[in-house]
């Protein structure tokens, strides 16, 4: 039998930092990168990077050195670029990266060659934005950092800002940079704030020491964007996955939790008129969660729970269940896989109408009393949909479920209400016999 078009395309990529053969002088960080495509019926699912290293010949030829595998990893990569730290002088390195689509079709390539230069004195190094890798994040005050050497002590700093509107593919690449400010900061780092969106900024910093020696770096880009990711599928660590971060933490197709995150304040849902006490939610969210359903009930527009905080290896029975019947691809965009749903945080719900249906069962179920009262008023209690359907899959890669409200706070909900933004805006079995956990509607996936 011939192989269907969707194993036949497969995924496709090119490496570009560093090129293929080419030889690229660096310090200790650098940003591994690459461009990928796949059909959108056979999405990316996984990237494997392995790293390669031997010492710099005498000829300083990196092409000609005797290499050695370092590292191995498949766990934590997001699409297009990974950060790498911990270069060492006198040392090559290249890189292969492997994709791996929803179907088991794969597709690698190799990367040029690095060379860590050697330690000089004095000697500067950012650390963020790194040298080589992205920084984002929306419109706020940030911290730039670096690195620096000086036997003779150093006499003087002097950081220059550059600036440049996003590219449209969301990026900092080939963009035209113009000066921007210049800074005469006292320590090995500067705090610089009034950065606009839609804008990519980055910096340089020169040292000079007590004998009047000097050296220069310049970081990496700074994109400041309320614009989200591309949607991909990735393994990556959440940036902000410590319990108190429950506000920040961004979860998506890319981001994720540990499997060992369990928080350790979670209450039963009891002692909420209409509302079923046998769910758990973390006690930070339950005085909110009260005081939505006490204000629904007085609307006229009473609500229940149908799922709360899930564990892990539930999430895991949910997906899997939907991938038994949707396949793999289609289970992709209905469930979360294990690791990346809200529903993990202890902080998110599935809500439908007190002795309702699931709201699954209707084509929107805005249309409800009960769903158009959610949809209107849950921000006020600091709930967010988050994944509403006007920006549902584009922006949250997730179909649209008007039944899914994550507490983020009154102050953070308010103000993403206020800006009309998302919550991804604003921050990859067999299948189970089983289907979902019991107790667990097999229609509120994510």
């Amino acid at each position: 039998m011939a192989p269907s078009a969707t194993l036949a395309a497969g995924p496709a990529i090119t490496i570009t930092d560093p090129a293929p053969d080419s030889t690229v002088l660096v310090g200790a960080r650098f940003r591994l990168g690459w461009s990928e495509s796949a059909p959108s019926s056979a999405p990316i699912i996984g990237r494997n990077i392995v790293q390669y290293s031997g010492p710099v010949p005498e000829n300083g030829n990196c092409a000609k050195a005797s290499y050695a595998i370092a590292w191995t990893n498949t766990s934590a990569n997001p699409p297009r670029r990974l950060p790498l730290s911990g270069l060492a002088a006198g040392t090559c390195y290249y890189w292969t990266v492997t994709l791996t689509d929803v179907n088991g079709v794969s597709a690698s390539a190799r990367s040029g060659y690095l060379l860590g230069a050697p330690a000089v004195d004095p000697g500067v190094s950012f650390t963020f934005p790194a040298a080589g890798a992205y920084g984002d994040g929306p419109p706020s005050s940030y911290t730039v950092t670096w690195s620096e050497t000086a036997a003779a002590g150093v006499a003087s700093r002097s950081v220059t800002e550059e600036a440049a509107p996003m590219a449209a593919d969301r990026t900092c690449d080939r963009v035209s940079w113009a000066a921007a400010r210049t800074f005469r900061p006292t320590g090995a780092w500067l705090a610089v704030g009034g950065l606009t969106g839609g804008t990519c900024y980055r910096y340089s910093v020169a040292i000079r020491d007590a004998d009047g020696r000097s050296a220069a770096s310049r970081s990496g880009p700074l994109l400041i964007t309320t614009v989200p990711p591309t949607c991909a599928y990735g393994d990556v660590l959440t940036t902000f996955g410590a319990y108190a971060d429950w506000s920040r933490t961004l979860l998506d197709p890319i981001y994720r939790l540990p499997s060992t995150y369990a928080p350790t304040d979670l209450v039963y849902t009891t002692g909420i008129y209409h509302v079923s006490g046998a769910f758990r939610i973390r006690s930070l969210a339950y005085t909110d969660l009260k005081a939505l359903a006490d204000a629904a009930r007085a609307a006229g527009a009473a609500i229940d729970l149908t799922s709360t905080y899930r564990t892990y290896s539930q999430q895991k029975a949910i997906y899997d269940y939907y991938v038994s019947a949707l396949g793999p691809t289609g289970g992709l965009l209905r469930a979360a896989r294990p690791g990346h749903s809200e529903h993990q945080l202890g902080t998110t719900i599935d809500v439908k109408a007190y002795n309702g249906v699931s709201p699954s069962n209707y084509a929107d179920w805005t249309v409800t009393k009960a769903g158009a009262w959610m949809r209107d008023n849950a921000w006020k209690y600091g709930w967010m949909m988050s994944y509403p359907k006007a920006t549902s899959p584009a922006t949250t890669c997730y179909q649209s479920e008007p039944w899914h409200y994550r507490y983020v706070g009154r102050t953070v909900a308010k103000a993403a209400h206020d800006a009309g933004l998302t919550l991804r805006e604003t921050s990859g079995a067999a299948p189970s016999p089983r289907g979902p956990e019991a107790g667990q509607d097999p229609d509120l996936g994510r």
